[in-house]
């Protein structure tokens, strides 16, 4: 009688996963609902060789907290909670610990004199939502489901939960933690709130399962070992430090506050704005920080996450030419669909949200916020796309 026995298939890591995205969707949701509204800041990071960059007001938005608070443009915001601001990286991470109604203790340089403000946001960020933010939420809430219907629709099968993961991880991805957000992690017990943190960021690695399904698709195959080492390298080399920088971000914020602030320069900001990533999710407890290290260590995870891309689509391609069956090849053909309207979702996305920055005058209404409607519908076309060829692929 041979040693075997007959499992299920459907496995218990598949619904912890699921109930993890799940949960973190419904955290970051509510978060980016009901967190405390902009504080009003228009600003700009100053830098020069030798010298350490300052985060500057550059305009402070009519009857905004900022406003009512007394802060003007040409302020320097030194610290934040007192933490060391230098840059946008340490906003972005003061800001993730703001909370409604809370003061947010601030120290700024005006000219020659150092003033602490008290900045109140009583305002939900909900009611600053246009058309755009309210297709783009419902997308995560659609863009989940598919994901957690293929899986449930092929549970056996390697393709179907790899999609599964490539879209859970879109769901749920936050590249510039919303004001709050650390703040409402930090009232979880941390059983919840360090998976959620994780999930949240698991988009850093999408590039590795993107290619272990490009090489599986649309008929498993064996790989070499060597393939398999290199395919996973990404994960060996900054799956410790993602995890470690996000837990600091939540739970210790004081542990990143090194003696420089993060290395906020022109290229490390060029990096943030086209990939949407701060490079805080990067760096690690003091005395381990270096800046100029870790703005090398944000080029390599972009350079390989590009290269991964690049190599899965090419792989994608090959295979679509040597297929002979007719039901694969128009598989094949549907997903090279999907992959050229992810590109252009993915350039869509970075001109809306760096146009002004890049060009400096008014958007056009293709990249203006409103036209993340389309792309909204666009992302879930591609959802439905890539979830149908893996559903009709044979075996």
């Amino acid at each position: 009688m041979p040693k075997t026995r007959v499992r299920s298939a459907y496995q218990w890591w598949m619904f912890l996963a699921a109930s993890i995205y799940i949960l973190t969707l419904c955290l970051n949701a509510w978060v980016e609902a009901f967190g405390p509204a902009d504080v009003g800041l228009q600003y700009s990071v100053r830098d020069s060789s030798g010298v350490r960059p300052s985060f500057e007001i550059e305009g402070v938005l009519p009857d905004s907290p900022l406003e009512r608070a007394g802060a003007q443009a040409g302020d320097v915001i030194r610290t934040a909670h007192g933490r060391a601001i230098a840059g946008q990286t340490d906003w972005f991470l003061a800001r993730a610990h703001f909370e409604t109604d809370r003061p947010i203790q601030l120290e700024v340089r005006r000219g020659q004199e150092d003033l602490h403000l008290a900045v109140t946001v009583s305002e939900r960020n909900w009611r600053t939502w246009d058309p755009g933010v309210v297709a783009f939420q419902m997308t995560r809430v659609a863009v989940l489901l598919v994901a957690i219907i293929v899986v449930l629709c092929r549970p056996a099968d390697a393709s179907a939960r790899l999609v599964g993961l490539l879209f859970a991880t879109v769901a749920v991805a936050e590249a510039f933690p919303p004001a709050g957000w650390a703040a409402a992690l930090r009232h979880l017990p941390p059983l919840l709130g360090i998976p959620i943190a994780l999930a949240s960021v698991s988009w850093l690695l999408m590039p590795v399962p993107w290619l272990v399904l490009a090489m599986m698709f649309p008929r498993p195959r064996s790989l070499r070992p060597w393939m398999w080492a290199l395919i996973l390298a990404p994960v060996v080399v900054l799956a410790p430090l993602i995890l470690m920088s996000a837990i600091a971000v939540v739970y210790e914020p004081a542990g990143l506050a090194m003696p420089v602030p993060f290395l906020d320069v022109a290229r490390t900001r060029e990096l943030q704005s086209i990939w949407g990533v701060i490079p805080t999710l990067f760096v690690n407890l003091w005395p381990l920080y270096q800046p100029e290290f870790h703005a090398y260590l944000l080029q390599f995870w972009a350079g390989v996450s590009l290269s991964w891309w690049i190599a899965g689509s090419v792989a994608i391609v090959l295979t679509a030419r040597r297929v002979t069956g007719q039901d694969e090849r128009r598989l094949m053909r549907r997903l090279i669909i999907a992959l050229v309207a992810a590109l252009g979702i993915g350039i869509h996305n970075v001109f809306v949200r760096n146009w002004g920055y890049w060009f400096g005058f008014s958007t056009p209404v293709v990249f203006s916020t409103v036209s993340l409607v389309a792309e909204a519908v666009a992302l879930t076309f591609l959802a439905g796309m890539l979830v149908y060829s893996v559903i009709r692929r044979p075996g």
